[in-house]
């Protein structure tokens, strides 16, 4: 325990102040807008279902003041709830408890940045949530539709209004056991019992879903959130986005195993990426197989309908309809953190799998041990990387954060940190509380630290990735209302020269004219850095000038 807590404290410490992502604070940032009484889509664009966003509002407005630890702590909790779920699925299902805490274990050292108040671990809780009580639906004695199948109705629906992929798999993957569930276990009036827990079940997903709609119709937002939540996936986020798991996604696999070989220091990492993309795979064959013989057993067998399965048997296709409902929504290449995070039923699976086969195989004792110790040795390494990545980012300078309860973050131990904190001391000392700040390609956390509001709609700009009237609409933007200061983080470079999913973009110009020829006309260059160039309006005094970093 004398370790055990500092190092706990140590984590919880840097996880808890650590400097916002990209991701996470584009989430974080329109909860913000919200709270100062924006419409999601019509005020600013993003292509997710605003469930994220105005959980984001209700905490600033709870605390009076955007919080990093306190959306953060909201993101334990929701972590803590995965993984009590997860072990609660675990002991069921594995011979020893100890098993089912492996699995919460290894989704832990799988992601990297766990702390984050993001869109996807929102979802994945309340649909792991939706899984659970489903589960709790088919475990008891009653097969009657009750208030297990009612609050899976709800909580699949709060997931669809999370994320719309992971929420409309969901539906359809919960639907589709539902369905069969009372269908097979009703002997007088199958397909009536089955349409009416349908009903049951659909019934507050509709509600929900027509109350957003009412509301984004009424602030009249419809068309904007049909563009920005539907036809733009297609126009620009499909663009630079691969869902590729099976195809690239394993021919990433074999060379992370031979840079690990070849290359002794990157072994740990190759071993964790490869895992972070087979086990997935192992738990999805495994209860494909176990369905397949169930449904084989379903054709063969002349019994009553009620007694096909046992109770254990719909426990096992429960977990595995809703596992790859989340599996599916994070088809991309297994490097991905998106599989991870929607990985907590699937590790788990995968673990069962490996329990089983190790069975089957009668695979001896001290084989079966040895596998154990690399397991929990690469979960030691994994701890021990996350506790030296926390001891390096507390000892980096502080971040100062003008925007938030906390008057300081804590950085993670980049080269650039001096030329940021130099860059939001001086932005914020020379425009005022109501002067606009722009920010591209994408830093929306930059908002927070200089507490100044972004007047434009987008948050991010990209080239390919935005569209051509995405980004002439934003310079149009920039032209009328002219924030005092922009800044141009060179995001793009990076995504242009090293992101795997600009791949088919390495030739192309990443440059936004449009923008450039706004900057150009209305805006002097005061500073260029090795990540940030500003740009400050003519009409501003030249004090930003001189004393800028």
């Amino acid at each position: 325990m004398l370790v055990f807590l500092p190092v706990l404290c140590l984590v919880l410490f840097y996880g808890l102040l650590r400097l916002p992502v990209p991701d996470e604070s584009t989430i974080l940032y329109e909860g913000w807008r919200i709270s100062t009484g924006q419409v999601p889509y019509r005020d600013f664009f993003d292509f997710i279902w605003p469930g994220s966003f105005f959980l984001g509002a209700m905490i600033i407005k709870l605390l009076g003041q955007p919080s990093i630890i306190g959306f953060r702590l909201v993101a334990l909790f929701a972590l803590v709830g995965c993984a009590a779920i997860t072990f609660d699925m675990g002991r069921r299902f594995l011979p020893k408890r100890w098993l089912a805490w492996l699995a919460v274990f290894l989704w832990i050292t799988y992601v990297p940045e766990f702390f984050k108040f993001h869109h996807h671990i929102i979802s994945q809780f309340m649909g792991m949530l939706a899984i659970w009580f489903l589960f709790q639906h088919v475990s008891v004695t009653s097969r009657k539709p009750g208030k297990n199948l009612i609050l899976s109705g709800v909580l699949t629906g709060a997931t669809l209004l999370t994320v719309q992929s992971v929420g409309g798999l969901l539906c359809l993957a919960l639907t589709l056991f539902v369905g069969g569930y009372h269908w097979h276990t009703e002997t007088k009036h199958p397909w009536k019992t089955a349409l009416k827990a349908l009903a049951i079940f659909w019934a507050p997903i509709m509600l929900m879903v027509c109350l957003l709609l009412a509301y984004l119709g009424f602030q009249g937002a419809l068309a904007d959130f049909w563009y920005d939540t539907y036809v733009w996936l297609w126009e620009g986020y499909s663009q630079a986005t691969f869902h590729t798991y099976f195809a690239e996604g394993f021919a990433n696999i074999v060379g992370y195993i031979r840079r690990g070989l070849w290359h002794p220091e990157h072994l740990y990492q190759a071993v964790r990426l490869t895992l972070q993309g087979v086990l997935p795979v192992l738990g999805f064959v495994w209860l494909l197989d176990k369905a397949l013989r169930l449904m084989g057993l379903d054709l063969i067998r002349n019994s009553q309908p009620a007694s096909r399965y046992s109770q254990q048997d719909w426990q096992v296709l429960a977990v595995w309809f809703g596992g790859m409902g989340l599996l599916l929504a994070s088809f991309s290449y297994p490097t991905s953190e998106l599989v991870a995070y929607h990985g907590w039923l699937i590790y788990l699976l995968a673990i069962i799998a490996l329990v089983n086969l190790f069975r089957h195989f009668k695979i001896p004792r001290v084989l079966e041990y040895r596998v154990i110790l690399v397991t929990v040795m690469l979960l030691c390494v994994g701890v021990t990387l996350k506790v030296n990545q926390s001891f390096s980012a507390v000892l980096s300078p502080r971040i100062p954060s003008y925007g938030t309860l906390e008057q300081s973050l804590v950085g993670g131990g980049s080269s650039n940190e001096n030329e940021l904190i130099n860059l939001i001391e001086s932005v914020h000392a020379h425009t005022q509380p109501g002067d606009g700040v722009f920010m591209y390609n994408l830093a929306p956390e930059f908002y927070f630290l200089v507490n100044r509001q972004n007047p434009l709609r987008y948050q991010y700009l990209i080239a390919n990735y935005s569209t051509s009237a995405q980004i002439e609409e934003a310079a149009a933007d920039l032209e009328k209302k002219r924030p005092k200061v922009v800044v141009y983080n060179h995001l793009d470079e990076f995504y242009y020269t090293y992101d795997y999913r600009f791949k088919d973009f390495r030739d192309k110009d990443f440059h936004l004219l449009p923008i450039q020829d706004v900057i150009q006309q209305l805006y002097y260059p005061v500073f260029q850095g090795e990540k940030y160039s500003v740009f400050a309006l003519r009409a501003v005094s030249p004090a930003l000038q001189k004393s800028s970093p």
